[in-house]
């Protein structure tokens, strides 16, 4: 089974996947975009050069790609066979292939608008806060394919893992 976790910038991802990386083996995807204040090379991201990305583009080392704000952001093939956690867009799931999905329950993270920016406030950075909603906002516009919906600002994690362990035994996913 894989976890892909699904949502608009501010709606509890990392914050969920924060506490599976106890549990489960979480997918660290690879960017050419520079790191922003906080984040940890290796965990946050693996911060690469375009160079090095189109030379595993090259050498067939890359499940998917995707080019967002004008930066790569790319699951390894190595990644998608060994890890059980994913955070993806929706337009990244659009590239997954079907049979690649059978195994697989998507939480699609619903956070109101007003607390996703306040969230996306307290923690600064360049980018800009109206620019990210905005785009979150084009992304996500009529998303329907998941399993489970997260509308709860304040989630239990533990609770949400099992609700996606009893999900994914409920139907038979693997």
């Amino acid at each position: 089974m894989k976890i892909i976790l699904t949502g608009p910038a501010g709606s509890g991802k990392d914050f969920m996947r924060d506490f599976l990386s106890k549990v489960e083996v979480v997918d660290v995807k690879f960017t050419t975009r520079p790191k922003r204040e906080g984040e940890i090379d290796g965990y946050s991201y693996n911060y690469i050069s375009e160079e090095e990305l189109r030379r595993m583009r090259d050498n067939d080392l890359l499940f998917s790609k995707l080019i967002y704000n004008g930066w790569w952001y790319s699951i390894s093939k190595e990644s998608w066979l060994n890890s059980r956690v994913f955070i993806m867009t929706p337009r990244e799931l659009a590239m997954v292939p079907e049979e690649e999905l059978r195994d697989v329950v998507i939480v699609f993270f619903d956070i109101p608008y007003e607390i996703r920016k306040q969230r996306l406030e307290v923690r600064g950075g360049k980018d800009s806060v109206e620019r990210r909603l905005k785009a979150d906002y084009q992304d996500f516009y009529g998303f329907s394919r998941f399993h489970i919906k997260v509308t709860k600002p304040l989630f239990d994690r533990k609770q949400l893992y099992s609700t996606i362990l009893s999900y994914a035994k409920c139907q038979d996913i693997k």
